[in-house]
């Protein structure tokens, strides 16, 4: 939860993207990996341009952990 909201974490609901992740899938194989992350802007008032700055650092609160977590991830799992 993010400022008492549930978070969405589900893959290409509305946005069917994918196109650079396939394209680096069959440039690099097995010595990369595409993170595409997307935020909804509930971090901020669309009307009026100002944002959430507690919102927006629980965002990169979250972000940061989840950089830690790949990366002992990464670690043990080597390719």
């Amino acid at each position: 939860m993010i400022s008492g909201r549930q978070t969405d974490a589900r893959q290409n609901i509305i946005f069917k993207g994918g196109a650079f992740a396939q394209w680096a899938a069959e440039q690099f194989g097995d010595y990369g990996a595409i993170l595409s992350i997307e935020f909804k802007k509930t971090f901020m008032n669309e009307w009026t341009g100002i944002a959430d700055i507690a919102h927006v650092n629980q965002l990169k609160e979250l972000l940061m952990l989840s950089v830690s977590f790949l990366q002992k991830e990464i670690q043990n799992n080597p390719v």
